[in-house]
């Protein structure tokens, strides 16, 4: 889950074509010649989007325009088969974000607990805030989702809704993680992610930011302050991993590592 610059719309509209594929012209005895649109395959239709993800897209854009007045800006929400992470905020232009989330991750999404639902989607609205306010290269991308965490802490409380399933499930998830993945957290190998425990203190941070009555963008942002630097202090100048892929560890861009263990939590 990160903010990533995205090609142009055409560009992405073009790319998501299929090539179309004609059968050869063979002569067949008695048979009719077939119209030329049948011998073409269609191009595959993007998944439709359901009603409670644009819902909670809905609730957590209303929840959160206080504090944004006139720096919210317009994101957008789809569903595509495309992205290797569960949810994933394109900019492309600052004030302007397409938030995509993974067709396979859409129904454990909507089985879950409504509070992780809203988290999924505000930390991707949390990373469209960042840029539109012009933050987004503070700290890096540890600081990008140390903000993004406190900005989905914040939405949680505007919308009414607990903070102890996204804790719960963060808990579970580190522990599900495996020794191999906890010690390149641990000692910062993770080049776009901190360790799950600064994770966690960020959305607290925002979530307290906003139960004591925050009314701006930079209050929610500022309450992650001490947390990004005791975070990048911590993290070693001598691990410097790569991003991880479906070969090694899991990739932490992905909410998808986060979610496995959704089961048995309450709604």
């Amino acid at each position: 889950m990160h903010v990533a610059r995205a090609l142009p719309l055409a560009t992405l509209m073009l790319a998501a074509c299929t090539t179309r594929v004609h059968e050869p012209n063979v002569a067949r005895p008695s048979a009719r010649a077939e119209p030329a649109d049948s011998q073409q395959q269609e191009a595959p239709v993007e998944p439709a989007v359901p009603a409670r993800l644009r819902q909670a897209l809905d609730a957590v854009t209303r929840a959160m325009s206080p504090l944004c007045a006139a720096r919210c800006g317009t994101a957008s929400l789809v569903v595509s088969a495309d992205i290797d992470a569960t949810a994933h905020a394109r900019v492309e232009i600052p004030g302007y974000s397409l938030i995509e989330v993974r067709s396979d991750e859409v129904e454990g999404l909507l089985a879950g607990p409504s509070s992780i639902l809203v988290w999924v989607v505000a930390h991707e609205y949390g990373h469209h805030l960042d840029v539109t306010a012009g933050r987004a290269n503070e700290g890096g991308e540890w600081g990008m989702e140390l903000r993004a965490e406190a900005a989905a802490g914040c939405a949680l409380v505007h919308m009414g809704m607990p903070l102890d399933p996204v804790l719960e499930l963060s808990r579970r998830s580190e522990h599900a993680a495996g020794q191999r993945v906890l010690l390149a957290d641990q000692f910062g190998a993770d080049p776009s992610h901190p360790h799950w425990r600064h994770m966690r203190r960020a959305i607290l941070a925002g979530h307290q930011a906003c139960s004591g009555g925050a009314q701006t963008l930079d209050e929610v942002a500022d309450s992650v302050a001490s947390v990004t630097t005791e975070a990048l202090a911590a993290r070693s100048p001598l691990l410097r991993a790569p991003a991880r892929s479906s070969q090694g560890a899991p990739d932490t861009t992905s909410h998808g590592q986060w979610l496995a263990p959704v089961q048995g939590l309450s709604r």
